[in-house]
């Protein structure tokens, strides 16, 4: 009998700005619920997911995010953490990288791209 992950990750896509790597949904398999918009973050050797939020202006003017849920106890947390982790690391690998235009990894390509054109007699 095929066991489906514990945790499934859809809908990926990068966004590679501060600390967040990039946002999917997040599918509990064995409650059969979706977590739409769930951001994945790096910061040094530490990675961690964020359920979705809502965000609010403090009276200073400062942008605040409130958690709109959170595991009662750190062990659920935690094994949750390590199920989405290796989900969403999953899919990112499957998903091309977005290239931004002046990059030196989007100039190789373009020269890749540019070359298989000659071979092909397609320039």
């Amino acid at each position: 009998m095929n066991v489906p992950p514990p945790i499934i990750a859809s809908n990926y896509r990068s966004i590679g700005k501060n600390t967040s790597v990039g946002r999917a949904d997040l599918t509990v398999t064995k409650w059969r619920f979706t977590f739409k918009g769930c951001l994945w973050h790096r910061e040094g050797d530490r990675e961690w997911v964020n359920f979705p939020s809502r965000e609010w202006t403090d009276q200073d003017g400062n942008r605040r995010f409130s958690n709109l849920g959170e595991f009662v106890n750190d062990v659920d947390a935690r094994r949750f953490q390590e199920a989405a982790l290796a989900a969403i690391r999953q899919i990112a690998a499957l998903k091309p990288q977005r290239l931004s235009p002046g990059s030196a990894a989007a100039a190789k390509a373009t020269r890749l791209t540019a070359c298989r054109a000659c071979r092909a007699g397609t320039s």
